[in-house]
């Protein structure tokens, strides 16, 4: 049941060899960190040199407005700004480890478009389906009139595929394959990294007495995404359900007060909403452990 070692897995840590000390993958997380804050440094210096001290005020109201995802523009430059990671990832990998970024992706011959397509269109499917008792009983409403969330829908599935692909190439793809080689432990190598991004999820301001639930429910989806990495050697299905998983919530169903300003249907709720945020989030749980278990029962078939 739970994920080991096996050929395809074997296949996929191969690129890392060269290049396993512990040294060297402590290094490349400071670097990474480090070329983060530079380039975003330098951002943040070019936006206050395109505007005089007269207009001040309007850049600080630009980075509430980007903080606080409280526009349209907001959502595509919040995921725009995790896109940017991609690039980071491809110079520290070329810096410290002298591979390509391909090579976080697995072997190419493992790679299929089709697969990613039908991995996508299911658990879309499925979200909706499992979401559609609450839709019928009128717990969503339409935010966005059809015509507008269409014009809005092109840049922001872009957006979202490269968000989900950068956060997939650095947790299930860096971070598996270092800390795999590394460490004998599963325990170390499976749940670090998928620890790692659940907390990266924990932010009180947004969801306040809920943010740990938050944290839960990242790890776990964190957990369940190496898991298939690791049994098919590959990122294709990890990619394809994180970007169903996003698309879904933040193009179709949106929570209120984090990236819902682009979802053409909306929650009345908002997450300060403490009892309605926790049984969300316990759904989506539960919603992803069905996933999980449809994926076991299909693998298990195939044997």
């Amino acid at each position: 049941m739970l994920p080991e070692r096996n050929a395809k897995f074997a296949r996929y840590t191969e690129p890392v060899q060269m290049r396993a000390e512990a040294w060297r993958t402590g290094f490349g997380i400071l670097v990474f960190m480090a070329l983060v804050i530079l380039i975003f440094y330098l951002i943040a210096i070019i936006g206050a040199a395109l505007l005089n001290n007269s207009e001040a005020g309007n850049l600080a109201a630009l980075f509430d407005e980007i903080s606080l995802q409280s526009s349209k523009r907001s959502v595509l430059v919040n995921l725009g700004i995790i896109g940017l990671l991609l690039p980071i990832l491809w110079l520290m990998l070329w810096i410290v480890h002298r591979r390509g970024i391909s090579t976080l992706i697995g072997p190419i011959e493992g790679i299929s478009l089709r697969v990613f397509t039908m991995v996508f269109a299911f658990i879309l499917v499925l979200w909706v389906a499992l979401e559609l008792p609450s839709f019928v009983g009128g717990y969503f409403s339409q935010q966005l009139d059809l015509s507008v969330w269409i014009i809005w829908l092109i840049p922001a599935t872009g957006l979202i595929l490269l968000q989900v692909t950068a956060e997939e190439l650095i947790f299930r793809g860096y971070l598996l394959q270092q800390f795999s080689v590394i460490f004998r432990s599963k325990w170390v190598w499976w749940l670090g990294p998928s620890l790692l991004f659940g907390l990266l999820h924990y932010n009180p301001i947004i969801y306040g007495a809920n943010a740990w639930l938050v944290v839960l429910s990242a790890f776990i989806f964190g957990l369940i995404l190496a898991d298939i990495t690791i049994r098919t050697g590959n990122l294709t299905i990890a990619i394809a359900i994180h970007f169903a998983n996003n698309f879904y919530n933040i193009l179709l169903f949106g929570k209120a007060g984090v990236l819902s300003n682009l979802s053409l249907f909306l929650s009345p709720n908002d997450l300060q909403n403490i009892d309605a945020t926790r049984v969300h989030f316990l759904t989506s749980i539960g919603m992803t452990l069905v996933a999980y278990l449809i994926y076991l029962l299909v693998i298990r078939q195939r044997r």
